[in-house]
C-alpha cells in the first residue's frame, strides 16, 4: 500500500521545468508552417495588398499630407483612396479569414487522417496547465 501511495505521490510531481522542450517545438512547428507553399500564398497575398494599397495612396498622398507633414508612413498605410479600404481596413479582413481557412485546413486534415479521436481524447492539456501554475504558485 505504501508503494503504491508513493508512486501516485510521483506521478503527480514533474521535476524540472514544464518549458523544457517548448521551444524545440516552437521552432519545429515555425519552420513546418512558415516554409509551407501555403504560407508562402499568403505572404504574397499580403504584400500585394500592401503595395496596392501604398501606390493608391502615393497618389494622394499630397492632399493626405497638406494639413502637416508628420508621420508621413503612418498615412501611407491608413489613407484610403475611394473604391480601395486603407491596408489597416484590408487587414481587418484579410487576418480573421486567414485565420479561419487554416484552422479549416487544420482540423480537416485531422479529420482525413482520422487522428481527431485522439486530438480530442488527450487529457495531457489540462495535466500541463495545472503544472504550469502549480509551479507559478510555488514560487
Amino acid at each position: 500500500m505504501a508503494a503504491r501511495t508513493e508512486t501516485l505521490a510521483q506521478v503527480g510531481k514533474r521535476e524540472g521545468s514544464p518549458w523544457t522542450g517548448l521551444w524545440a517545438v516552437v521552432a519545429k512547428e515555425m519552420a513546418d508552417h512558415l516554409t509551407s507553399a501555403r504560407m508562402r500564398i499568403l505572404e504574397v497575398l499580403i504584400v500585394l495588398t500592401a503595395v496596392g494599397t501604398v501606390y493608391a495612396a502615393i497618389r494622394n498622398i499630397r492632399d493626405a499630407t497638406s494639413n502637416s507633414s508628420s508621420f508621413l508612413l503612418l498615412k501611407l498605410f491608413t489613407t484610403a483612396q475611394d473604391p480601395l479600404p486603407a491596408f489597416a481596413g484590408f487587414l481587418g479582413f484579410l487576418i480573421p479569414l486567414i485565420a479561419i481557412a487554416l484552422t479549416f485546413d487544420a482540423i480537416n486534415a485531422e479529420f482525413n487522417r482520422r487522428t481527431m479521436s485522439r486530438v480530442l481524447a488527450q487529457h495531457r492539456v489540462p495535466l500541463a496547465v495545472n503544472q504550469v501554475e502549480y509551479h507559478l504558485l510555488e514560487r
